[in-house]
């Protein structure tokens, strides 16, 4: 997904196809290419990956809002005034509520503005469709299962990093968002097991046992989504992105999430994308989604209106 960062950019890749679905355009990808080009960010290469062309966009890091196939969309209605669709949010909610299952305690809102829980029951862990393993494949990401693919779409399509937890793996039913506690390790969710031994001024995402994930960098084994998960948690905050640099140069981990987090993302995005990754975990997994979210929310932002 990512290519090699250039100083004050980073090279990302978009599918023609994907943006497609959101903005109602005929032009070309060569035609896109140019108008992008000409008035935003440059396009350096096109490339076609089977009936797509994946085009690198080279995002500066003033435009964190351009970090998803949605915000270049959005970009190319303006510049053209093609119609941009809306992204559907909608489904149906169990009886039971999510603040009766999870709890969220934020040690540091200064550098966790906002933390959003929801859980969905009785979901089946499987493969994901066909179209949806094409285009993270297409974009450099291997297919996992249908909830972390969701997950990951999720992140392409609004910009949001999100993470999934096994809901029955969470000490204590509780997230809590702490710094590292001295001597602490994790071992990462990758395919060789990393261990890391944190400082004590690494931010984690904990249960009431141990660490679940490193803040807006990487999950922890012991609480992913495997085979035998019905009940899921899902995670969408926002990360103070000074914090996020430095975490992620201290340990020397740079992933997918890290990067957009290192732009500043909007805090109001989080609940956004939390429902879109909720609604279509829905339609491919199976499951009830409980009634509505768990919010720790404490210096909330309004979002931007231009008149």
């Amino acid at each position: 997904m990512l290519a090699n960062a250039a100083l004050g950019q980073i090279g990302m890749k978009f599918s023609y196809n994907l943006i497609r679905k959101y903005v109602e355009t005929k032009l070309t990808p060569e035609e896109l290419a140019e108008i992008l080009s000409a008035k935003t960010a440059e396009v350096e290469r096109i490339d076609k990956v089977g009936g797509d062309s994946i085009m690198e966009i080279k995002i500066l890091y003033s435009r964190g809002d351009l970090l998803s196939h949605y915000g270049v969309a959005r970009e190319i209605a303006a510049l053209t005034r093609d119609k941009l669709k809306n992204l559907d949010l909608n489904y149906e909610e169990a009886k039971e509520k999510t603040s009766d299952l999870i709890k969220v305690e934020i040690e540091n809102p200064e550098l966790c503005p906002r933390y959003t829980a929801q859980i969905i029951k009785n979901v089946k862990i499987g493969g994901s469709p066909e179209w949806l393993k094409d285009i993270l494949v297409s974009l450099g990401l291997k297919s996992i299962n249908n909830i972390v693919d969701v997950a990951n779409y999720v992140m392409l399509e609004i910009g949001q990093p999100l993470h999934a937890f096994d809901y029955d793996r969470i000490g204590g039913h509780k997230i809590i968002v702490r710094n590292a506690k001295r001597g602490e390790k994790i071992t990462t969710l990758d395919e060789v097991r990393t261990e890391y031994e944190l400082g004590e001024n690494t931010l984690l995402i904990a249960d009431t046992e141990k660490p679940l994930a490193i803040a807006g960098i990487k999950g922890g084994y012991g609480s992913e989504i495997v085979n035998s998960t019905r009940t899921i948690v899902l995670e969408s905050a926002n990360f103070d992105r000074t914090n996020i640099r430095r975490m992620s140069s201290e340990i020397g981990l740079r992933t997918d999430a890290s990067i957009r987090f290192s732009y500043g993302l909007d805090p109001n995005l989080a609940g956004y994308a939390i429902r879109r990754a909720a609604k279509l975990i829905q339609e491919l997994a199976g499951g009830e989604i409980t009634k509505g979210d768990v919010t720790v929310y404490l210096r909330e932002v309004k979002p931007w209106k231009i008149l």
